[in-house]
């Protein structure tokens, strides 16, 4: 990198970078060490909620789903797996609900979790969980169904 010329110079600081990085109202995502990792204006991002179901709420809504969710809860005794919360548990689904429709309701594909890390590990556009942990997942399955 070559040095600029002009003497005031200097490289600006994280602290300053991350204050001009976001402006009023932007949702500002965070590194585990405190530096922005994204900034996202909530004017360009928000949709407008449609009052039509999807398929996917439909397939949520069957007696099917509700059996696969209840087994889920009960193996794992209503705690996250993650963090041991009581409260607020989700049933998640270690290979993705829209990747495999084959494996949506077998219950060595769900664990129970509590929303804090469901939400914590999906981020906020529902991203797949990170590998290590999907991994952890299936090694915690597989050990508690034998």
């Amino acid at each position: 990198m070559t040095r600029c010329r002009n003497r005031l110079w200097k490289p600006e600081s994280k602290r300053r970078r991350n204050r001009r990085a976001a402006g009023a109202g932007d949702i500002i995502i965070r590194n585990p060490d405190g530096s922005v990792r994204q900034v996202i204006d909530p004017r360009w991002t928000a949709k407008p909620k449609s009052n039509k179901r999807t398929q996917r709420d439909e397939e949520r809504d069957t007696e099917q789903y509700r059996e696969w969710r209840s087994a889920v809860l009960l193996r794992d005794k209503g705690t996250c797996i993650l963090c041991g919360e009581i409260k607020n548990i989700h049933a998640h689904h270690i290979e993705r609900w829209a990747d495999n429709p084959e494996r949506r309701y077998d219950v060595k594909n769900g664990v129970a979790i509590c929303i804090s890390c469901h939400e914590k590990h999906h981020g906020p556009y529902m991203t797949p969980f990170p590998v290590k942990i999907t991994a952890m997942l299936k090694e915690y399955v597989e050990r508690r169904n034998g």
